[in-house]
Parts: structure tokens; C-alpha cells; sequence
């Protein structure tokens, strides 16, 4: 799996910075990570004297398994995978590579098994701790926002993009 280029000396930090023009441009959400996780692949790549424009299978896999040796949960994992695949997405776009090398090694290597999963279970809160925990609460404001997550349902992050005027 080699993800070739017509064109091998275009400078990486150019790259770079011209995808994040382009994530912003698109109004793409969390833009400076998706930039910082495609610095740290090709700061992995150059240490292997590599650039993201000629990429092998052995380099992903070398790439997994540093990942996997900092202890990254898999959710953590699989989203820097999104983020370099969203780079080399661009590339193709850009007529640099001829294809994202991320989906086939992404399908393979990053698939969740049930047996030994780090998937973390969810604790939920029983109803009659519920009210327990909104009066232990002393700020109004905090006491509000808990009382909107549990009658609503709603998600952290649904709760976070709320606009109040």
C-alpha cells in the first residue's frame, strides 16, 4: 500500500498549512485538531524519513503502534485516524496522492472486537440519586445546567453549542 505522488517535493508544513486553509474554509468543526493530529503523523513520518505523499503499510503500522504504546484509548485512536484521512481526502483533492491509504488499513487494523475491547462501561445514575445530586449542588447556574441534562436527555456537547442570548 504505497500512496503515490506525481509531485514528491512539496514541503510538508506547506501541505500542512494549506489543508488547515482548506478545513476553515469549509467550516469544518475542530480544525486545530484535526491539524495538530496530521502534524504529530507526518513529525512520525519524517523520523522515518517519510512524507505523507509516499506512505507505506509498515509506516501505518508503525504509526498504530506508537500510538498504542502511549496507552491512547481506542476512541482516541480511531479519531486521529479520521483526522489523517481527512488530510489525505485533501491531498487526493489536491491531486497529489491517488487515494486515501487510511480506509483500507482503518478497516482492517481498527475494527473493535468484543473480547478484550478498553471500551469503557457507562455508569448511569439511578433516579433517586437524582435529586440527591442537583441539591448537593450550591451554584444555581450548575444546579440548572444538571437539571437541563437529566429532563432533556441531552448530550454534553449538545448542551456546550447552546446559544443563550
Amino acid at each position: 500500500m504505497i500512496a503515490t505522488s506525481s509531485a514528491e517535493n512539496h514541503n510538508v508544513n506547506d501541505l500542512v498549512q494549506r489543508f488547515h486553509d482548506d478545513c476553515d474554509l469549509r467550516g469544518m468543526v475542530s480544525t486545530m485538531e484535526y491539524i495538530y493530529r496530521v502534524k504529530e503523523y507526518c513529525a512520525f513520518l519524517d523520523a522515518r524519513g517519510k512524507t505523507p505523499l509516499i506512505v507505506g503499510r509498515d509506516d501505518m503500522i508503525a504509526f498504530l503502534g506508537q500510538l498504542k504504546a502511549r496507552e491512547l484509548k481506542f476512541g482516541t485512536i480511531k479519531r486521529i485516524y479520521t483526522c489523517v484521512s481527512a488530510f489525505y481526502e485533501f491531498l487526493i483533492a489536491e491531486e497529489l496522492v491517488e487515494y486515501n491509504p487510511i480506509v483500507p488499513f482503518r478497516k482492517y487494523y481498527l475494527r473493535r472486537y468484543k473480547n478484550g475491547s478498553d471500551s469503557e462501561s457507562r455508569k448511569l445514575i439511578e433516579v433517586e440519586d437524582a435529586p440527591r445530586l442537583v441539591n448537593s449542588i450550591l451554584e444555581s447556574r450548575d444546579k440548572c445546567i444538571l437539571v437541563l441534562l437529566f429532563k432533556t436527555g441531552m448530550r454534553v456537547g449538545e448542551l456546550t453549542s447552546l446559544d443563550v442570548p
